[in-house]
């Protein structure tokens, strides 16, 4: 993700929001909430599950992640019996 100064144009952070080797990319811009700058990152369910990440305007800080697929031990975990991405190697 990349915050830019609205009076000149310059950046004023810059954070990956995953890494080079993974299949993740934001799904459309940041929606900005009050003082919320709210990211969709998906990857391909299987191998990758998406999620929802919340940065601090200011810094682009992950302050927290909400994963639309639960991993193991999450809530909601045992429901996919067909999907389990903690069996795979990028989990």
């Amino acid at each position: 993700m990349v915050s830019l100064n609205s009076k000149d144009g310059k950046d004023r952070w810059r954070k990956k929001v995953g890494r080079r080797e993974d299949p993740v990319l934001l799904h459309g811009v940041a929606l900005i909430i009050k003082n919320h700058v709210i990211a969709g990152v998906g990857g391909d369910a299987m191998d990758m599950p998406g999620s929802w990440k919340r940065a601090i305007p200011e810094t682009g800080d992950v302050q927290w992640r909400w994963n639309t697929t639960p991993r193991k031990g999450e809530p909601g975990a045992d429901t996919w019996r067909i999907l389990r991405p903690w069996n795979t190697a990028a989990a």
